[in-house]
């Protein structure tokens, strides 16, 4: 249990103990916090590490008795929410590290929280079948939303936090009255476990991915099955609305990204070319290019109204596991197994910058809300942070903030594409 004085007793320096490995790590949407903890396919003690990212401070938060299995930061960064093998979700405040709130209802592991875009509801999802809605001021339990016959994987909330969305292995996908707490809709079609679910960014339509290699589109209204799209020859690894709703991008690990017209649910491009799996699909804020990863070690930009390859950037000698675009679409980050982060010129598709000094692979990169910093989570157990202000050409090792990302995903400041499965 953390100290009710938010004393150094539940938030204590960390320096110098050995870090478990970390499968889950999140920026706070400010930028100013990053935490990280074992997550769902890793060992851990129910610790939750905490870095001040301009300082590298590294602190601790203790209270949870079993595996952390997801974390994940209130709009205003103020908040840090975790979920637990031990049934339980607790509410950390950023500051001083105080456990706000520990909240108790679910009676088994809790696998995925999220917070309502105005940030006073917290949900949770759970492997007993239910989705629990919090007052995130008061700690209470608002609403239990029952209905699904196995473990709930996945909840997002539309934009206007009307609605939440669950996705489950009994292969449904749910919508939800968030003020009542009542089921509007059970969206039914998958044949396998339904493990992301994704909102367009004008809210009128939910995307759904799952084990039977297909996406599927909702009507958010009325709850009737848009279309359903097929083509990827197996499974779909992440998938990205462009910023104005009409198209949604997907990419598979039968090395193809496609581009869907999300008004009628055709294909409108088939990109190939890469040679491997495509990991992630990212598109530009001005929605005229898509980026994608690969595991052929090359990154790729395509130009999203004719399909055509604008560049192949070629320079990363291992798998590409993670691309992230500067807020102002001119620069393209790019983090690989070959240890290194990469920047792009997005104009001309030249390298800009190399970013090195990694032991290990770079697993994830992220950039700030002002983009003059980028980060990275790194198989060996770091998370760097680079200013990105260097000349074209310069190498650089970035500043570590402490233990990090074994196998982890940042949570992007920007909308980047969410891996599903």
């Amino acid at each position: 249990m953390a100290n009710p004085s938010g004393s150094a007793a539940s938030f204590r320096m960390a320096f110098g103990r050995r870090a478990s490995e970390f499968g889950i790590v999140a920026w706070s949407p400010d930028g100013r916090w990053v935490a990280a903890a074992a997550g769902p396919e890793l060992a851990g003690d129910g610790i939750i590490w905490v870095w001040r990212a301009g300082s590298g401070q590294c602190a601790l938060r203790e209270g949870h008795t079993g595996r952390i299995l997801q974390i994940a930061w209130s709009p205003d960064s103020g908040t840090l929410a975790s979920g637990s093998a031990d049934r339980t979700v607790r509410l950390w405040d950023a500051a001083s590290g105080r456990e706000r709130h520990k909240l108790e209802g679910h009676s088994r592991s809790v696998l995925t929280v999220a917070w309502s875009p105005d940030g006073s509801t917290l949900a949770s999802g759970s492997a007993d079948n239910t989705v629990r809605l919090w007052d995130a001021t008061s700690g209470r339990e608002r609403h239990k939303l029952e209905g699904h016959s196995d473990s709930v994987l996945a909840v997002a909330w539309s934009p206007d936090g009307g609605t939440l969305a669950s996705g489950s292995g009994d292969h449904t996908v749910r919508l939800w009255d968030a003020a009542s707490g009542r089921e509007r809709h059970r969206l039914e079609g998958h044949s396998g476990s339904v493990r992301g679910v994704e909102w367009s960014p004008d809210g009128g339509t939910l995307a759904s991915g799952s084990n039977d290699h297909t996406v599927r589109l909702w009507d958010a209204a009325t709850g009737r099955e848009r279309h359903k799209l097929e083509g990827h020859l197996d499974w779909v690894r992440s998938v990205a609305w462009s910023p104005d709703s009409s198209t949604l991008a997907s990419g598979s690990i039968d090395g193809t990204a496609w581009l869907w017209d999300a008004a009628t649910g055709r294909e409108r491009r088939r990109l190939e070319g890469h040679s491997g799996w495509v990991w992630s699909v990212a598109w530009s804020p001005d929605g005229s290019m898509l980026a994608t990863g690969s595991d052929g070690n090359t990154v790729r930009l395509w130009d999203a109204a004719s399909g055509r390859e604008r560049h192949k950037l070629e320079g990363h000698s291992r798998p590409v596991q993670s691309v992230a675009w500067s807020r102002d679409g001119g620069t393209l980050a790019s983090a690989s197994a070959d240890r290194t982060v990469r920047l792009w010129d997005a104009a001309s598709g030249r390298e800009r910058l190399t970013l090195q000094g990694r032991p290990k692979s770079v697993r994830s990169v992220a950039w700030s809300p002002d983009g003059r910093t980028l980060a990275s989570g790194s198989a060996d157990r770091t998370v760097r942070a680079v200013g990105c202000g260097q000349r074209p050409g310069a190498s650089q090792a970035g500043r570590p903030l402490g233990p990090g990302a074994e196998r982890g995903v940042v949570t992007e400041w920007q909308q980047v594409g969410q891996r599903l499965g």
